[in-house]
């Protein structure tokens, strides 16, 4: 490879560097107390099968390809189940969801991010989901991360949240407790997907480099 275009690829480089987009995004910070549901807890008579929490759409800069979801600060022991976890763009406002029809807070894009089942024991500190990416724009409407659970036993977890009033940044409705809608939530961190682009030029370099590194010495002409 040419030294011209070993030069070209250190600029494209660095300019994907200058422009990649940030790592994780945490929503919820500072998180003022620790909350046991979807993860646990459950108040005797509630149906503990569905919890919903939106995000409101300013707390992205930007679009997002979300590739990974958790929640940090876990102790406690885990609730059993299977979590179905979804995401979707809904037109719901924040504190303003429906707590009798969770199926009217999705949005159309509604699809299934990832599908786990949780077998009990210690709680991670950071508890995480990996599944297939969704494609987020902010300036299309909130954040809904839908959670359907099946064959729910009780834990004593709790993780990080930012409980009271979380100023509009971030709402929930559920059936695990009396009060099916609070103002606030878990703190949560979401993934994005890697920057193809820049994996593959930095992937040419090393290739190039390692080129050059092997290539055998030319011989001078007497």
């Amino acid at each position: 490879m040419t030294s011209g275009i070993r030069w070209t690829l250190w600029l494209v480089f660095l300019t994907f560097m200058n422009d990649a987009p940030a790592q994780a995004l945490t929503i919820g910070l500072p998180a003022s107390d620790t909350n046991r549901y979807p993860f646990s807890g459950c108040i005797f008579g509630q149906a503990c099968n569905h919890y919903q929490q939106v995000y409101d759409q300013d707390e992205f800069p930007g679009p997002i390809t979300i590739t990974g979801i958790s929640f940090q600060g876990g102790t406690g022991v885990l609730a059993s189940g299977t979590y179905s976890l979804s995401l979707s763009t809904t037109q719901a406002p924040v504190d303003a969801l429906d707590t009798t029809d969770f199926g009217s807070n999705l949005g159309a894009d509604n699809s299934v991010f990832s599908v786990r089942v949780l077998t009990g024991g210690l709680a991670p500190s950071v508890l995480s989901f990996f599944g297939t990416p969704f494609h987020y724009d902010p300036s299309d409407g909130n954040l809904l991360l839908d959670i359907a659970v099946t064959g729910f036993v009780e834990g004593t977890a709790t993780y990080l949240a930012h409980n009271g009033s979380a100023a509009g940044v971030f709402s929930r409705a559920h059936n695990f407790g009396t009060f099916g809608y609070e103002g606030y939530g878990l703190v949560t961190t979401f993934v994005p997907e890697p920057d193809v682009p820049l994996l593959l030029i930095a992937t040419l370099l090393g290739a190039s480099a390692r080129r050059t590194n092997l290539s055998p010495p030319r011989r001078r002409v007497a």
